[in-house]
């Protein structure tokens, strides 16, 4: 093999490792938001939100954990959940759950690399516009 094509082999499990492991966790965090018996209707109400707001983040959150299986919603899916992820984070800094708000903002850069990696550019010339970068991404 040569070194050009061990590098993009890395370069694509650096993007599907985490797709795959954050994808599977968001798909399951979002189901876990539905039944009837779950905690997460009561933490919604004591952190001030709205009756039934945690049934919306359990929307995005499998949504967007399924759409990251998908290359071309890839990026916006990221962009989606890093959304998610920074109003997790400033939620649980202003009750003073800095442990929650640690590992909320590293998912927060963690998407926003995902999306910056996988969303194309939007002005200049797109660097990975050539076929081989799409395969590398996509693969």
């Amino acid at each position: 093999m040569s070194k050009h094509g061990f590098a993009t082999i890395l370069k694509a499990l650096a993007v599907w490792v985490p797709t795959v492991l954050l994808g599977a966790l968001f798909v399951l965090q979002g189901l876990m938001k539905f039944p009837a018996e779950s905690p997460w209707p009561g933490m919604f109400r004591n952190w001030g939100f709205p009756e039934n707001f945690h049934l919306v983040i359990g929307v995005l959150e499998l949504l967007g954990g399924l759409f990251l299986f998908v290359p071309r919603l890839a990026g916006f899916a990221a962009l989606t959940l890093a959304a998610v992820m920074t109003g997790a984070c400033l939620t649980h800094l202003l009750h003073g759950e800095t442990l929650q708000a640690g590992f909320t903002l590293i998912l927060t850069v963690i998407f926003a690399i995902l999306a910056r990696v996988r969303l194309p550019l939007r002005h200049g010339r797109d660097r990975r516009s050539s076929p081989e970068a799409a395969r590398a991404v996509t693969e």
